[in-house]
This record gives C-alpha cells, structure tokens and sequence, in this order.
C-alpha cells in the first residue's frame, strides 16, 4: 500500500529483474528464492507475482551480463589508451583472477574504473597459464591493442608470463628500464619454481601453450609492477636486514617484538585472555598478518596507543614477560621511523593514486629516512633506504614514471633533482610535441586537442610548460 491508501503493482517481468538484480548486487546465492523467509517476504510485498525458479533467475542474470558486455565492449571500442591490474587469489579452497581496467572517459575527463573479470583459475599458476588466461581475458573485451600496461605484483610467476613472451617491441622501447624484473617468492610457488623463473626458456615452447588466436605477436602487454606490494617488500624483506647489520638493533628488536607478538597470539587465541586484555584497555591487541607488513606497525601501534602502565598490567595478568622501559622507548622509535612508510603505502594503495605518484612518493620517504639520527633505529631506516635503493632504482630513472610525476600539477618538476630538471623538461616538451603531431596527423591541430586526453588540472600544466619555461 502507498502513503495514500492505494495499491502499488508490478508487473511479474519488473519483479523478476529486481529479484535478479538483488542477487548480483548483494551476491546473494540464486537458492534464495527457495527459503522460508524470502518467500514469506515477497508474498507480503508483491502477493500478486509468482516467485521465479532458480533457472529462471540464472537466464535472467547471464541474459543481463550478455546485455551489458555488449555495451561496455561498444563503450571500450572508442577508448584509445588503457590500463589493466591483474591478480591471483584463494579462497574457499578455490583459485580466482580479477582483472580491472582504468582509462579517461573522454567526455567527463574522469577516470573510470571497470572490474573487467573475475574468473575461477583452474590450473596450476605456472607463468604460461596466467598469460594465456590474462590474454583471453583482454581478447574478449577487444582492448589487447589499446592497454598501456598491465599492473600486477611481484609474484615470480606474474613476472615470468610476461618476461618468457615476446612483447611487442615498440611498446617494450616505452617502458625502457622501469620494467625489470626483481623475482619474489609467490604464495602459489615453492622454492622450485621460484628458481625456475630466473632461467631461460625457449620462446616456441611458451608460445605453443597459448592462445592459437594470437597472431598479431604481441602476447602480453608491456608489464608494471605494483608500487604499494613493491614497497611492502621493503619494510618485510629489506628491513630485516637490520638485524643483520647491527647486534645492537637485533637484540631491542627481537626482544620488543616477541613481546607484542605475544600479546596479540595470547587474546587472539583465548576469548578468556580477550575479555581480561578489553577490562583493563577498552579495547584488544591486533595480530600481525605475514601477507601484509602494515599490519606489524598497526600491532605496535596498539601498544604504544595503550601505554605503558596499561600493558604491563595486562602482561601480569596473562603471566607474560612485562616492557621495559628500553623495550616501550624502542617501539616508540619504531613507530617513528616505519610512519612515513605507512604513510607512502596509503598514498599509493588508494583511489587517486596514479603511475605519477610513485617517484614523488619515493623521493619524499628517501629524505626522511635519510634524516632519523636516533641511533636505536638508524640500523633500520638505513636498511630501508638501501631497499627502496634496490627496488625503486630503475622507477626512479625512468623517464616515463617522471614524465607522469610532471603532468600531476603538485609535482610539476620540482620533487626532481636540479641537475636532472633540464632534460625532463626538454623530454616533457617533446613529449607533448609528439602526441600534438598525432592528434594534428588525425584531424585535430590545436594544443586543446591534446587537453582532451588530460583532466583539466593537467592541461594548466600542459600550457605552462608551453608558454612560460620553453626551454633554451
């Protein structure tokens, strides 16, 4: 009944795509139409419709997507540059990759995000299964030609689908030394196969396990890595080497750490130990994960937020070895050195981080690190940089990294170094020169037609380096 007392209808077709659209949106399962009390619901709210079957619901569903891959395949047809993240997951014992794709509508100038694909991965994730998946994943959708790149992780086996193929060569040129290769233990890979990526293999046996479609020579498009999973390995792997190189660091480290691990193992495991923890605190103590680093800094920053005489009360009262003052001052310090990093990661995990943002990123953690004097953690902010060093060598000289860093208007030029300031200017301009000259060869011969690629931020950048710092 409506507000005015009178009956509202609905067709049985309006009905059944609702139901339809219900499943997909929540991700409900289609055996909900089978239950008591979604049964019950719809005869109270629509008593003159029949509620459809589950075979019902399921052509109703793949004649929806069949419907709106059409339309979204038409919608990518007129796109000309994108990018594609892939990934590789577990869960239920069930294996899945989720491919997105991200590119400028050229109407609103906004960046549009699609989750392109999420399909079951049935096979072992060997290095020439992913690329034969990932490349039937982008033939479907007809966008193989227009990606840019394709960013994933550091997993070995990632790396190796797209370093065993033959890429296009010209695309290749373009992403010159930012893409080598820094292998990574996987969770899908032993130690066997791990070795196995950093050999050589024969291209015409790579090449025979794909797609017989694939013709045009170009397998896989030119390949990134993640910039957050890379820096994760920095603070999980590199920073470890501190302990390597000062005993004095090992010995504070290891003996803070074990007590913060044991909190969290001992509330995390017993609901007794977790009721007592929230009695005195208010609250509980986290356990770090080994998939992702930030979780350790979010632990001992639980610590430290609690405070020390609070701890200490909780560590009697679960008969655990107590802080010391030396171990709570060394968290302290810790958490100083690792914030900036955290910091780094949220800005380049999240929704508004571009390729551009990376250099920057990087630069501006590099000087703080650079300059902790605190000579019980300087161990492990020198490891840090040494990794960033390693990992992030071959992005920072890059010119197509800082070539996006200049078009991001809070960049411009300045997070570069004055002597290299020069020659990215010169690069940027003939750059832009470059895709002027393509849009003029297709009809289009004004530097607005250039803007039209661009967010209106960067096309301000754009005209400036045109009109005021024209290099001599």
């Amino acid at each position: 009944m409506s507000s005015a007392g009178k009956s509202v209808s609905i067709s049985q077709k309006k009905f059944n795509d609702a139901i339809a659209e219900m499943l997909v949106e929540d991700m409900e399962p289609v055996a909900i139409v089978e239950r008591t009390g979604f049964t019950k619901f719809c005869k109270i709210v629509a008593p003159y419709c029949d509620i459809p079957s589950r075979k019902t619901l399921v052509r109703i569903i793949e004649s929806s997507y069949a419907s709106s891959k059409s339309q979204l395949v038409e919608t990518l047809s007129n796109i000309k540059w994108m990018s594609a993240t892939a990934d590789i997951w577990s869960a239920h014992k069930r294996a899945f990759m989720g491919v997105t794709l991200h590119y400028v509508d050229p109407q609103s100038l906004k960046i549009q995000s699609i989750a392109l694909a999420c399909r079951r991965f049935r096979d072992s994730h060997t290095a020439e299964a992913i690329a034969k998946m990932l490349r039937k994943i982008l033939d479907e959708f007809a966008v193989t030609d227009n990606i840019v790149n394709v960013v994933t992780d550091n997993a070995a086996n990632f790396a190796k689908a797209f370093t065993l193929v033959e890429v296009d060569t010209q695309m290749q040129a373009q992403i010159g030394a930012g893409s080598e290769m820094v292998n990574e233990p996987s969770e899908y890979e032993d130690a066997a196969d791990v070795d196995e990526a950093c050999s050589l293999a024969d291209v015409a046996d790579v090449l025979q396990g794909l797609d017989d479609e694939c013709e045009d020579g170009l397998v896989l498009p030119p390949h990134k890595r993640c910039g957050n999973h890379t820096l994760n390995l920095v603070t999980s792997v590199d920073a470890l080497n501190a302990r390597r190189d000062s005993i004095q660091y090992k010995r504070l480290y290891d003996r803070a750490m074990a007590k913060v691990v044991a909190l969290s193992t001992a509330v995390s495991r017993s609901p007794k130990n977790a009721d007592l923890v929230e009695e005195v605190t208010g609250s509980t103590f986290l356990k770090p994960t080994v998939t992702r680093w930030c979780s350790d800094f979010y632990a001992v920053e639980r610590v430290v937020d609690i405070g020390f005489e609070k701890v200490k009360e909780c560590q009697r009262k679960l008969d655990q070895a107590t802080f010391s003052e030396s171990d709570f001052s060394f968290l302290q310090a810790y958490m100083r050195v690792m914030k900036p990093v955290v910091s780094a990661m949220d800005i380049l995990q999240s929704e508004n981080s571009y390729i551009g943002h990376v250099v920057p990123t990087i630069f501006g953690l590099q000087r703080k690190l650079t300059a902790v004097s605190d000579r019980s953690v300087k161990p492990l902010a020198e490891a840090l940089v040494r990794g960033l060093e390693a990992r992030f060598g071959s992005v920072i000289e890059s010119d197509e990294y800082c070539l996006a860093s200049a078009l991001i208007p809070q960049f411009k030029l300045n997070f570069l170094p004055e002597e290299r300031k020069p020659t990215m200017k010169r690069k940027l301009l003939a750059y832009i020169e470059d895709v002027l000259a393509e849009q003029t060869a297709s009809g289009m011969s004004s530097l607005v037609s250039f803007c039209l690629v661009l967010s209106a931020e960067r096309c301000v950048i754009i005209i400036f380096f045109f009109y005021q710092i024209q290099p001599h």
